[in-house]
C-alpha cells in the first residue's frame, strides 16, 4: 500500500509541476498564426523630460478597445517605483511598482509552441512604447487567448482591465 500511495503522490506532483510550467510560458499568437514580436525602437520611444534626468521609466500606452481604433492614450513616468506627477495612467503607483519589481513584464517571452486555452477576452489591444532604465520598450498585448489574457491581467495597473 505504501508504494502505491507514494506512486500516486509522485504522479500528482508531476501533474501539478507540468501544469505550472505550461501556465508560466503561455504564448500569444496572432490570428494569422504568427507570434507577436517585441522590438526595440528608439525613434518612437518617448524620452524622459530633459529637466528631470532621474526618471527611470517613460512609457506611452495606447489602448484600442475594438482592436483597431485608438480609444485611450496614457503616459507613465516613474522614478524607481514611484510615479512622477505627469503620469496619466489611472493606477500609476501600482504600474510603477510592478515595472520596478518585475521589468520583464514589459518584454514577455512568448514561445510559439506553448499551448494556451482557446478563450477570447475581447478585441482589446494595447501598444506600449518608451524606455525603462535606458532600454527601449515597444510591445503589444491582446486578450486573444488564455495566455494573452493572463499577461494583460498581470499588467492591469498599466493597461487597465480591458473588456470592461
Amino acid at each position: 500500500m505504501d508504494v502505491l500511495r507514494l506512486a500516486r503522490r509522485a504522479g500528482l506532483s508531476l501533474t501539478c509541476l507540468l501544469a505550472l510550467m505550461a501556465a508560466s510560458g503561455c504564448a500569444q499568437v496572432e490570428p494569422d498564426g504568427q507570434q507577436p514580436t517585441t522590438t526595440a525602437s528608439s525613434s518612437s520611444a518617448p524620452s524622459p523630460n530633459p529637466t528631470d534626468p532621474a526618471v527611470d521609466t517613460a512609457l506611452t500606452v495606447e489602448l484600442y478597445a475594438d482592436g483597431t481604433n485608438l480609444s485611450s492614450q496614457y503616459t507613465l513616468s516613474c522614478r524607481g517605483a514611484e510615479p512622477v506627477d505627469s503620469s496619466t495612467v489611472p493606477d500609476a503607483a501600482a504600474a510603477c511598482a510592478l515595472i520596478e519589481e518585475n521589468p520583464a513584464v514589459l518584454a514577455p517571452q512568448r514561445p510559439a509552441s506553448q499551448p494556451c486555452t482557446e478563450q477570447y477576452g475581447g478585441p482589446d489591444r494595447a501598444v506600449v512604447t518608451g524606455t525603462h532604465r535606458g532600454n527601449a520598450v515597444e510591445t503589444s498585448f491582446t486578450r486573444s487567448n488564455g495566455c494573452a489574457i493572463a499577461e494583460w491581467d498581470v499588467l492591469a495597473p498599466l493597461l487597465g482591465h480591458g473588456g470592461l
